[in-house]
């Protein structure tokens, strides 16, 4: 056997038969899985045909190892890996920013990608009318895709971190959130006649709970005073979806101010009039 080199944990050895006096040649290396695997040619006349197919072999090696991946096959790969780690609307979110992106390099592979695809794909993003920080997001999921492809299988980009963000330079500094004054919030409530609603408007007012954790709020997470947050609704389809606070730090005890409190209690009372009454109904939904 001779030894022709070793590089990046591959060796390529070429064999020489002995029967017949006829060579191959062989790769050993594993795949991305941590799998052994081997490819193989032969039975040549002479070392140098072997040597010939060793490079041949090379070739084949790094297209099995990710390097004709495209930009699509790799985003949908991302996105199966990020579904269970998100909140559905956090998931959905991905899913459109992605097909932004494959709208305009879904069919390139990543390591053949040239600047002026990428600036093609900048150009249009800009071109769409959205803002200019919703074009970041897509151009930051283009970056995404293409870290997610060197991580997992070794294939890179330079191109995207030739270009830029966009910058808005004539846009001027605003608040991002309008919010009711006291005053402004009690003729808002004055308004509101269900009681269902105009507890679910106290609680989100002085206590600053996400809409989507208020209403997957259960009776069961009510008690001394305060609510437990450990869970949000999307609610957006046709049916309601449970899942997880979007952050880790979403999980947490929030004590509730007496007016608010008083009313959640009232409102319990209320619901339990119903002979079906049970802990696990939606405090702002019932069943």
């Amino acid at each position: 056997m001779y030894i022709l080199k070793s590089k990046g944990g591959v060796t390529i050895p070429v064999y020489k038969y002995k029967k017949n006096n006829k060579w191959f040649a062989r790769i050993n290396y594993k795949d991305n899985n941590g799998n052994y695997k081997q490819l193989k040619r032969g039975y040549y006349d002479t070392k140098k045909e072997a040597q010939e197919a060793e490079a041949k072999l090379l070739i084949e090696l790094g297209e099995a190892q990710g390097g004709n991946y495209t930009f699509k096959e790799i985003s949908e790969e991302l996105l199966e890996d990020m579904k269970p780690n998100m909140a559905p609307r956090g998931y959905d979110k991905l899913v459109q920013k992605c097909k932004h992106v494959n709208n305009y390099l879904g069919d390139i592979k990543i390591n053949k990608l040239t600047i002026p695809q990428y600036k093609k794909f900048i150009n249009g993003i800009r071109s769409t009318g959205y803002s200019i920080d919703y074009c970041n997001t897509i151009i930051s999921t283009a970056k995404r895709i293409v870290k997610f492809a060197n991580k997992r299988y070794g294939v890179s980009s330079t191109v995207p971190e030739a270009f830029d963000y966009f910058k808005d330079v004539t846009k001027a500094p605003k608040n991002d959130y309008t919010v009711y004054t006291p005053d402004q919030f009690r003729t808002f409530l004055s308004e509101v006649d269900d009681p269902r609603f105009h507890a679910l408007f106290m609680t989100l007012y002085y206590t600053g709970i996400r809409i989507g954790e208020a209403g997957a709020l259960t009776w069961n997470d009510y008690s001394d005073h305060q609510i437990t947050i450990n869970k949000s609704i999307d609610a957006r389809g046709k049916e309601k979806v449970i899942g997880s606070p979007k952050t880790k730090s979403s999980y947490r005890t929030v004590p509730l101010p007496d007016k608010v409190d008083k009313e959640l209690m009232e409102l319990k009372k209320r619901w339990k009039k119903a002979d079906s009454f049970s802990e696990d109904w939606f405090i702002f939904g019932g069943v």
